[in-house]
């Protein structure tokens, strides 16, 4: 039977009062209740050239346990145990074959089993290289490191490209039971009842959100591709976020989507959207990279979950994301506004306590506060408030800190509540209710309602606007050191 980390238990059921279903623990059978959908604990810490199996999952790849689960020479896990539909699960390192002037080139790179997760055991992504595109014609250009997708081809640091940024790898999870054939499109069991989709990832700490500046847009760390129905338009939409590195960031995908594969770009509330997923991805942006090689990206905590308190705000507020630094005891937020126009100009507030928050208890939670970042015009405050930077795009973020006593307060597994409020109206009008002195001045904080109808839907707004959307965020159960060396074929540490 797999142990949890007594830690580890009081976190997971804190966070999640349904009942636990993790396929970790069930012969890796998808269940009907929604929780911990995968945490990496079972899986063997790496510690030699290949990655090991577990009870319930196979390292597969090229050169080991070639099963046909891993595509295009990749690397990654299969459940030893079928589904009740005769399906496997199964995640991988996914090559991009190919070069787009949107999607640059191949990456290098490959996975296995860390011991300093989030809260245990995560999955590492090794980037050691890449084919990046030639911006000019989208010509694949000249490999960047020696072309490698597994651990056991890995066989020291002269393989790894060091002369800049590279490489976005993707990681998929699907089910299939042979490679060549229709994957199976039923939706994941494990989701049912969910709305909400939440993982913890550990970027490096030079990803940076971009420069800033005028007519420079926010830019994305972090993006979720989920597929849901096949037999619906656009069944191939994109979940945003624009935290930095340097500390654990818990990425949730609420019930809306931040654009699909259509060429719809709209931010949308879908009702049931997570109960139809049948295959998902994460990737790193910008696709040029976001550090140089090597570098490691981790993900632990990957869950399924229900937050049953209503009403909140699914209509101007989205996937949210937080991130904690450790080292600086600093914070980040990031979410989607719904609309991205020349007035789509908007303002919020961030809120925090160390118990669940409401729309009743709202005013008792406490504003956190925002640190001054120049590249987007953000503003020092004490009252938790925060502007979007650029119209045109839905992006919103801001640094922040809690106070000194609740700082001093945090510990290994301690949960922190937030709720974010859209707080750029309580009526129709062009006017905000507390416009902040950020990029737009005090008299452009919010939206105009009622002066650009084409454009913004106060109908649908209106009601919400008033109310909350929350998350909340495990303190990581211990502190997460530097990029392990990498070692070689035979298991030995190579130094530079």
């Amino acid at each position: 039977m797999l142990k949890i980390n007594p830690v580890k238990r009081v976190l997971i059921i804190s966070l999640f009062t349904a009942t636990l279903c993790s396929i970790l623990s069930n012969q890796a059978k998808e269940c009907h209740a929604t929780g911990t959908y995968l945490n990496f604990d079972e899986f063997p810490v790496t510690s030699g050239p290949v990655p090991t199996n577990s009870t319930n999952w196979e390292y597969s790849s090229s050169v080991t346990n070639n099963y046909g689960y891993a595509e295009s020479a990749s690397s990654g896990w299969k459940s030893k145990t079928k589904l009740s539909d005769g399906w496997n699960w199964f995640f991988e390192f996914n090559r991009n074959g190919s070069c787009y002037d949107h999607m640059y080139g191949d990456t290098y790179g490959f996975l296995d089993i860390t011991s300093n997760g989030h809260s245990g055991n995560a999955l590492r992504d090794t980037i050691t290289g890449g084919l990046a595109t030639n911006s000019t014609n989208a010509a694949c250009g000249s490999p960047l490191g020696t072309q490698l997708y597994n651990r056991e081809s890995y066989t020291g640091l002269s393989q790894v490209y060091t002369g800049g940024k590279i490489g976005h790898s993707y990681i998929y999870f699907k089910k299939a039971d042979t490679i060549g054939v229709s994957r199976n499109t039923a939706p994941y069991v494990a989701s049912a009842g969910s709305n909400r989709f939440s993982l913890y990832v550990y970027l490096p700490p030079t990803t940076s959100n971009g420069t800033g500046g005028y007519n420079n847009e926010l830019q994305q760390t972090y993006q979720l591709g989920l597929f849901v129905d096949p037999s619906s338009t656009g069944s191939h939409h994109y979940i945003n976020f624009y935290t930095q590195g340097g500390g654990w960031a818990k990425y949730q995908v609420e019930e809306t989507s931040n654009g699909d594969n259509s060429g719809d770009g709209a931010t949308r509330y879908i009702p049931n959207f997570l109960q139809t997923i049948w295959q998902f991805y994460f990737t790193t942006l910008p696709y040029s990279g976001i550090a140089t090689p090597p570098y490691e990206v981790k993900i632990d905590d990957i869950e399924f979950s229900a937050d049953t308190y209503s009403p909140q705000n699914n209509e101007t507020i989205s996937n949210i994301a937080i991130l904690y630094k450790d080292s600086t005891k600093t914070w980040e937020v990031s979410l989607n506004d719904k609309y991205k126009n020349a007035n789509a100009m908007s303002t919020y507030e961030i809120r925090y306590a160390f118990s669940p928050i409401t729309n009743e208890n709202w005013g008792s939670a406490t504003p956190a506060t925002i640190i001054a970042d120049s590249r987007f015009s953000i503003q020092a405050r004490t009252d938790g408030k925060f502007q979007k930077w650029w119209p045109y795009y839905q992006g919103v973020w801001a640094p922040f800190r809690l106070s000194d006593t609740d700082t001093n307060s945090l510990s290994p597994g301690k949960i922190v509540y937030f709720a974010i409020k859209d707080i750029s109206q309580v009526n129709n009008t062009s006017t905000p209710t507390d416009g902040i002195n950020g990029y737009w001045g005090v008299s452009k904080g919010g939206r105009p309602y009622n002066t650009d109808t084409a454009n913004f839907n106060f109908t649908k707004d209106g009601p919400v606007l008033p109310l909350i959307k929350r998350i909340s965020y495990s303190l990581a159960l211990s502190t997460t050191a530097p990029i392990a060396a990498p070692k070689n074929v035979s298991g030995t540490v190579v130094k530079p």
